[in-house]
């Protein structure tokens, strides 16, 4: 028998840090050493005669034989480097002390070498037949009484003290568990292995067959084969196993197992403890809800129950609809399953979902839709409300007019809706929308434009609306418009084409109600106005009764004068307080040389001031006009006026300072938030307004404040609707929670990019 010794050892240590008892210290030089060659150490020791031994030091490449005891000199050296070289030892090498010769001296070690018994393989029993896990391995040869370890291929090993026998010539010792077929090691306590020339055969498990083949999960599956005992898992298609702890019973010849819920259609797997696997040839085929069939507990509506029978339905994990996602909410009582049609639910089959990733559907049903069985009024004129009637209207999210224009709704019944006519509607049928995309249509309504004045396109969330300034936006049926009222107190405006402009007064700050009124009707709409901060200069504190155009002298027209108009910008506010005594009451301004530059009159008795925008054009009118004698800017006379007050009204942008900038989204299902510390809120004031800008804001968005503890931070402000940008105005109360617990800002179906805090 050939042997084929490896050595595990591989050195490369110096001297102080090598193993007593493997390598052996030797320091002693030889006297007539005159160079550098050193010798460190020299290993292992003992060492198995036919094996390699090292030696480490300094130099060693200069070395030229090296002599073994009795006098048995090698010159076959193996130089790994300058500090560490091999020899083989030779078979009738005796114990001693170890001569290096190098050109010029040699060295002599002072400890000597040893050797170990060469212990040697001859046999394996049995060879010529297979043997298995437990079963006994006779190994023969010689000094196999150094062994200390058997290892059998698969990394399976067998200590010593695990032998059942141990001799000089002879190992008995069982096959583990995790043993495969090939040649095995034997190993000393140095860790020299030798392996043997014969291979053992190990038996692994077999599969010759399973029942059944069409499986139910909770069904036993039987598997027949041999040495199925060797079996440690099994794994079906779909990743799901079944390990041996979980067997049901295991012979030999069998394995009973319980078939799980989640395994999948093909061959099954045993794996060996050992690591071997054996595929099946056979296929399993997992079992399906079958001959089903579906029926309306009521009627195929959305939120109305269904009811599916069959055979195997318990093998359902959850429901689905077309159109919808998958329901796992559905009710099993043993004969039938009853689930809720969902509001996303589209007509088509419903589909039982399985563990095995089978799935089954069931014929296809129709679902209901709503009947429209009346408009009123028709025609109806924009603007107004209309009234649907019919059933199942609870199913509609929109309606859509002609011209394309849509409305979301939210039915107040099954069988009504009432929504208003966008202005921009046209004549023809509605469209309306159901939750799940489904569309029906009404009959033709007859939609009948205004003829009065409106805004067609309101701002969008970038355009700025300034309070003391004037603010332009198109209109329809510009000509039909008699009055513009900004929450309720008329302002100065005109129409130009189509496009019309408003002045903002200066009082006006946050959502503001913009009236348009004309001889025909009247329409009001809510804008965002930027409040400024102001500085009112009273140039007139005189009461002038203007009677019926009574003059100076009477005590009726009266002057102002150009200092102050001093270093007044454009844009800034004349403020007249009058009492309108008699209708029309009317006032006339003009320059110094009389030259009237604005005829102003008032129909309400009840208007008490009025605030007029000067412009560029009309400060420069007064202030270089010359009477040639006074410092006149203005001169005022009219009727049935008692003017008693004038004053210049001056502006500066509020003092805003923001807080927060970014982009957080705000998806639908209220996951975005921004959270404020309370240290934002240190110098926030009573008054001051929080403002949130928003974009990307979505059909029916809505926002949300609430304090730190994720409550609303005051009544009304848990949800609440937004079309842009929001704001919050601070009270005692609310400015004590942000100073305690900051402040939530989320919401939903909109983007939040800036928060800022304004006086």
């Amino acid at each position: 028998m050939k042997n084929n010794i490896y050595n595990r050892l591989r050195i490369a240590l110096i001297c102080f840090t090598l193993l007593a008892g493997i390598f052996v210290v030797s320091c002693d030089k030889d006297d007539d050493n005159g160079g550098s060659v050193e010798l460190y150490s020299f290993g292992p020791s003992p060492v198995l005669r036919g094996t390699d031994i090292h030696f480490i030091g300094q130099d060693l490449d200069l070395v030229t034989s090296v002599v073994l005891p009795d006098n048995i000199e090698v010159s076959n050296i193996t130089v790994l480097s300058s500090s560490e070289i091999t020899i083989t030892v030779p078979q009738e090498a005796e114990p001693g002390l170890v001569i290096l010769k190098y050109k010029g001296g040699s060295i002599t070690t002072k400890s000597r070498i040893g050797y170990t018994e060469p212990y040697s393989i001859t046999s394996i029993a049995p060879v010529e037949t297979a043997v298995r896990e437990g079963e006994e391995v006779t190994i023969s040869g010689d000094y196999l009484n150094n062994i200390v370890k058997v290892v059998f291929q698969g990394n399976a090993s067998v200590d010593s003290a695990n032998f059942v026998s141990q001799s000089r010539k002879e190992i008995v010792l069982k096959v583990p568990k995790v043993a495969v077929s090939g040649k095995i090691i034997v190993e000393d306590v140095h860790e020299n292995q030798l392996y043997s020339d014969l291979e053992l055969t190990i038996l692994q498990p077999s599969l010759t067959s399973f029942s059944p083949t069409l499986v139910k999960a909770g069904e036993n599956i039987v598997i027949s084969g041999a040495n199925l005992d060797l079996v440690s898992e099994i794994i079906f298609s779909g990743d799901s196993l079944v390990v041996a702890k979980d067997f049901v019973s295991v012979t030999s010849t069998s394995i009973e197992i319980v078939s799980s819920a989640y395994i999948q259609d093909g061959p099954i797997v045993l794996k060996a403890y050992s690591g071997v696997e054996v595929i099946s040839s056979e296929s399993i085929t997992t079992v399906v809800p079958s001959a089903l069939t579906i029926a309306a507990v009521n009627r195929y509506r959305a939120e109305l129950e269904v009811l599916i029978t069959g055979s195997d339905l318990d093998l359902t994990t959850s429901v689905q609809f077309t159109g919808g996602t998958a329901i796992t909410d559905f009710t099993y009582n043993g004969t039938g399953i009853t689930v809720v049609i969902p509001n996303d639910a589209v007509d088509g089959v419903v589909t039982l979902n399985t563990a095995s990733g089978k799935s089954v559907p069931t014929d296809a049903i129709v679902l209901v839709k709503p009947i429209i069985a009346d408009v009123t009024p028709n025609p109806v004129d924009a603007n107004n409300d209309i009234t649907i009637t019919g059933t199942d209207l609870d199913l509609v999210k929109s309606v859509t007019f002609g011209n394309d224009l849509t409305v979301d709704v939210t039915p107040e019944s099954g069988t009504s809706i009432t929504v208003t006519v966008p202005m921009e509607a046209t004549t023809g049928e509605l469209i309306l929308t159901m939750i799940n995309g489904a569309a029906v249509n009404t009959s033709s309504v007859t939609i009948n434009s205004p003829d009065y004045c409106y805004i067609p396109v309101l701002p969008d969330f970038e355009t700025e609306i300034n309070s003391g300034k004037v603010f332009s936006i198109d209109v329809v049926n510009g000509a039909a418009l008699t009055e513009v009222k900004v929450d309720g107190n008329t302002t100065s405006s005109f129409v130009e084409g189509t496009t019309m402009y408003v002045f903002i007064p200066s009082k006006a700050s946050g959502k503001t109600e913009l009236t348009l009124i004309s001889a025909t009707g009247s329409i009001s709409y809510t804008i965002s106005v930027i409040g400024v901060s102001s500085i009112e200069t009273v140039i007139m504190n005189e009461t002038h009764d203007l009677g019926s155009w009574a003059n100076e002298a009477a005590g009726g027209a009266f002057r102002l004068y150009k200092p102050s108009f001093e270093g007044v910008k454009a844009g800034s506010i004349l403020k007249f307080y009058f009492t309108v005594s008699g209708t029309p009451g009317q006032m006339q301004i003009n320059d110094a040389n009389w030259g009237q530059q604005a005829m102003l009159e008032f129909t309400d008795e009840v208007q008490t001031s009025y605030e007029m925008e000067l412009t560029q054009g009309f400060l420069d009118q007064i202030l270089n006009t010359s009477d040639g004698w006074s410092e006149t800017a203005i001169v005022i006379q009219g009727q049935n006026l008692v003017v008693s007050k004038v004053s210049v009204i001056t502006f500066e942008a509020s003092a805003s300072e923001t807080i927060w900038t970014g982009s957080q989204v705000m998806p639908g299902d209220w996951s975005g938030n921004i959270q404020l510390s309370a240290d934002l809120f240190t110098s926030a004031n009573v008054g001051d307004v929080i403002h949130v800008k928003a974009t990307d804001v979505q059909t029916g968005a809505q926002g949300s404040f609430k304090n730190g503890s994720w409550t609303e931070i005051a009544a009304g402000t848990d949800y609440f609707d937004i079309t842009g940008d929001f704001e919050l105005t601070i009270t005692a109360d609310i400015l004590t929670a942000l100073q305690s617990g900051g402040l939530i800002i989320s919401g939903h179906d909109y983007t939040a990019t800036e928060v800022s805090i304004g006086s």
